[in-house]
């Protein structure tokens, strides 16, 4: 069986996208690419697949036969939507997943999140206030953010479409670099050419 399938996958709302009988299968470490010309339904289809949305019909599995919301923990998702907690440094927006949820010790979240931020370029911005970052920062720490309950299932959601062309620029580029790691990766896309440079 395939690490994650989508299996008749159907949702209708008025607002928030259409999906209708969607099929495909992810193995472990693979890159897929979700191209459309609707930006909802993109969106929809991730937000099924992380446990955000309930689907009309169809079902979700993973490799250890489990549907719905039993590893939706697991599944990580970034969108640009998913704002930095402004009265949290950078420091404690990483560590707030793992010590609260995980249960994971600080000193050892900790070590994770410099970790984390070291490998993005930013851990000179560990004490900072979300307020005095630039954008492409603020995004990037968010995706280091995500990362940090150490997801085995990855979904960015429409990161092409950031308002400033450099802030596009910073995450692209580090999205680029976590594909080339062994992270499952499912990726709501638009431009071709960047979508060959992740898609396996």
């Amino acid at each position: 069986m395939s690490f994650l399938e989508v299996k008749n996958l159907c949702k209708s709302t008025e607002q928030s996208g259409t999906v209708k009988d969607i099929n495909f299968s992810v193995s472990k470490g693979e890159k897929i690419v979700i191209m459309s010309s609707s930006k909802k339904n993109k969106s929809m289809l991730l937000r099924l697949i992380k446990g955000l949305e309930v689907p009309d019909s169809g079902e979700i599995l993973f490799s250890s036969g489990s549907s719905g919301s039993s590893k939706t923990e697991k599944i990580g998702m970034f969108s640009q939507d998913f704002h930095l907690f402004s009265n949290m440094n950078v420091l404690e927006n990483l560590c707030l997943a793992p010590v609260k949820l995980l249960g994971t010790g600080r000193r050892n979240a900790e070590r994770m999140a410099r970790d984390r931020l070291s490998a993005a370029g930013l851990i000179t911005k560990a004490q900072a206030m979300p307020e005095n970052l630039s954008e492409g920062q603020r995004q990037r720490i968010a995706i280091c953010r995500t990362l940090m309950t150490e997801p085995e299932v990855m979904l960015f959601d429409d990161i092409e479409n950031l308002v400033d062309p450099n802030v596009t620029s910073e995450v692209s580029a580090m999205i680029k670099m976590l594909a080339k790691q062994d992270l499952t990766m499912i990726l709501s896309v638009d431009q071709i050419d960047f979508a060959s440079e992740i898609a396996d």
